[in-house]
């Protein structure tokens, strides 16, 4: 570590998502203005192949009194644990993720909301001395309803995506991801006169060339924080339906006009979904200007996130 900066150790899995990539552009962007490194759980784990664009430095586990730990917020637990004398940073990349709810049965909600209890984060109250930055803007609304101070950082998505021209010859399609609120999907997908298309079993660049062929990205998931898919999909130009909730209940996460956020605990939620896909996808052309601004917005997170990582730093 360099002398005289203030040290960061950045710890993350390998897995492929939208976590531990925001975990390595962290890493990547706090390199110009501290010491920060990336700490795999897993030792001798090297950067995946998806994120070697961040060129971020690895480093072994350590622990002194003038380094930062930043952690993901779902595994608070363990990290506390571990790091005896230096600080920790938790960084919240989700809200229900924390709890690990998901969409399955109010059983197994339960049962996962006790596991994680126990064996990976610590009860909020555990929480409030330490360091706290945000990914969104659910994230900054928890914590301060439960009276923490944070610091929004943000995230952003990759520049791959940054430079896609409109497409005019858009595909009738429908993409979703089956991971995310298929239990509410499954009544408008089936004997829809739509085409659904799953994004599964794809690579980013087949995500990608599905995407830009598609008019509309569809999510009715819990939306934990501010989800990439969508993100990716309006820079592809696709339209944004969404279901009211989670990150989507309010109007800085994501900024698409109030009627393409479907309120799914109205019974009669599948008939406005179908009503709202017909003109969408019979006048495109013109539905599609109502997400400029969020475009917009989304096309300037990377700015945003770099100047926001600046001044944490320097007011840390």
């Amino acid at each position: 570590m360099t002398k005289g900066k203030k040290k960061f150790l950045v710890h993350s899995n390998d897995s492929i998502t939208g976590g531990p990539e925001a975990l390595h552009q962290f890493c990547s962007i706090a390199n110009k203005y501290a010491d920060c490194k990336m700490c795999y759980f897993e030792k001798n784990t090297n950067t995946p192949d998806k994120y070697r664009i961040y060129n971020v430095l690895k480093s072994d586990y350590f622990d002194d009194v003038d380094t930062y730990h930043v952690i993901p917020e779902i595994y608070t637990k363990y990290f506390i644990n571990k790091v005896k004398k230096g600080k920790i940073l938790i960084y919240w990349l989700s809200v229900d993720n924390f709890f690990n709810l998901k969409d399955r049965s109010l059983y197994s909600n339960i049962k996962h909301y006790f596991y994680s209890l126990f064996l990976k984060r610590k009860p909020m109250i555990f929480l409030k001395k330490y360091i706290h930055i945000t990914q969104s803007e659910y994230a900054n609304i928890f914590l301060k309803n439960h009276g923490f101070e944070y610091s929004f950082i943000g995230d952003y998505i990759a520049e791959e995506f940054y430079n896609i021209k409109f497409n005019t010859n858009k595909e009738n399609i429908i993409c979703y991801n089956p991971k995310k609120g298929f239990n509410k999907l499954l009544p408008l997908i089936k004997n829809s006169k739509f085409k659904f298309i799953p994004i599964e079993n794809l690579n980013s660049v087949e995500i990608k060339n599905l995407l830009l062929k598609a008019k509309i990205y569809i999510d009715f998931g819990r939306l934990p924080g501010k989800d990439r898919i969508p993100r990716e999909a309006i820079l592809s130009n696709c339209i944004i339906l969404l279901g009211n909730r989670g990150a989507a209940l309010n109007d800085k996460d994501f900024a698409i006009p109030n009627r393409y956020k479907i309120d799914l605990n109205n019974s009669n939620y599948i008939h406005k979904a179908e009503n709202l896909i017909e003109k969408s996808l019979n006048n495109y052309d013109e539905n599609i200007k109502l997400f400029v601004n969020y475009k917009l917005k989304v096309l300037n997170e990377k700015k945003e996130f770099e100047l926001n990582i600046k001044k944490f730093i320097e007011n840390i």
